[in-house]
């Protein structure tokens, strides 16, 4: 009976050191990957990681009761991915992600009970839309300079010469005929942006800096409610 037991002991023990270490492997894979993802953007494999660990940070800052300078931040963030992709084909996908954090944000500001942080929370917000709204500016100006580049397949493309082709033979020459040029090397020019791409992002970079622009009209108000509120107050002092 005691052999038996301390068989099954020594199968435990084995079982959970072998389990801990499959843990402790995938504890460490997982954090890899999670910190690999950080300056990842849109259209990259590790972007779907990057927004699931956001979205994690959101939920764990609320229960810390500071939200709202998550929020601010992962704002910033969406700007620095549209600047890297914006003369990509992803640059759409990057401006929606922008302009869904840009109203996130506010929403979270909105819903803030203590008057004092809502104030300075939208103050604080508006100075960084106005950075984003500068940066998409630049980026506005900048797109019609911008390539895409496609990546080559070899480093050069070998195209046969459209001026010169192989002589014909009559007849079994004493020595192969001398060819100058059969083919010649191109290198592989970047595309660049098409006209009608360029004015689909143009034209959502300008719906996004409208979205900011009405942002920031409706934060305004608490920087500008105090005032009145003072001034209500200084005009019922003198009647009184």
């Amino acid at each position: 009976m005691d052999e038996d037991e301390s068989t099954i002991r020594a199968f435990i023990k084995r079982s959970f050191s072998s389990f801990t270490w499959v843990i402790f492997f995938f504890f460490i894979a997982l954090t890899g990957i999670v910190y690999l993802s950080q300056n990842s953007v849109p259209g990259e494999p590790t972007f779907a990681v990057k927004l699931g660990f956001e979205e994690a940070l959101v939920r764990a800052s609320r229960v810390m009761n500071n939200e709202i300078t998550v929020q601010i931040e992962l704002t910033k963030r969406r700007v620095k991915e549209t600047e890297k992709v914006i003369a990509t084909n992803h640059a759409s996908e990057s401006l929606t992600n922008l302009a869904n954090q840009v109203s996130t944000t506010e929403q979270t500001i909105l819903a803030m009970n203590d008057p004092q942080k809502q104030k300075e929370a939208a103050k604080e917000y508006i100075e960084t839309l106005s950075v984003t709204d500068s940066v998409l500016e630049s980026e506005k100006i900048d797109l019609p300079k911008a390539s895409i580049f496609v990546p080559p397949t070899s480093e050069h493309e070998i195209i046969p010469s459209p001026t010169q082709a192989p002589p014909t033979l009559t007849s079994y020459p004493t020595s192969p005929p001398q060819i100058t040029s059969l083919i010649t090397i191109q290198p592989i020019i970047p595309q660049t942006i098409t006209t009608a791409a360029e004015s689909i992002i143009t034209s959502q970079i300008i719906q996004t800096q409208k979205h900011i622009a009405n942002t920031i009209e409706r934060l305004s108000k608490f920087e500008k409610e105090p005032e009145k509120e003072r001034k209500e107050t200084k005009q019922e002092d003198k009647k009184n």
